[in-house]
């Protein structure tokens, strides 16, 4: 079965870690959408949604510790959209009772959250780190 959301190289913003959660992202949103007979997979269909909110979360502290380890100047801003997602995420996880609507859902913030925040915003973690010698600590 197809993937409904592509990892693509031009994703990387160049942190082995974020990069790895960022395609975990990937593989969960593409596990909702693969579950076959929702009707029977209902509990496997939710247990999924919130395993992909709670790796969300997991994936937002680590990326924001390692913007304030970098003192990357936009951290503020980018907090803020993180912020967004999670609204977004609560709403969704709250409303799934009809398949079709929490497909659609999801595939609306997939796509303009996760994969146009990789894709625009954490690339300029990326471009901001390659700007720079960083040395974590």
């Amino acid at each position: 079965m197809p993937e409904q959301f592509q990892w693509q190289a031009d994703y990387t913003i160049g942190d082995p870690e974020i990069d790895a959660q960022h395609r975990m992202l990937f593989e969960l949103a593409n596990k909702l959408f693969n579950i076959m007979n929702p009707k029977q997979n209902f509990a496997e269909l939710k247990a999924t949604l919130h395993s992909l909110f709670d790796y969300i979360e997991v994936h937002f502290a680590a990326e924001e510790q390692m913007m304030e380890e970098w003192n990357y100047p936009e951290l503020t801003n980018h907090k803020a959209m993180h912020e967004g997602i999670r609204k977004d995420m609560t709403r969704l996880l709250k409303e799934a009772k009809d398949l079709d609507k929490l497909k659609k859902d999801l595939d609306f913030l997939m796509t303009h959250w996760v994969v146009v925040h990789i894709r625009d915003e954490d690339a300029k973690i990326g471009l901001f780190r390659s700007g720079q010698k960083v040395q974590k600590t």
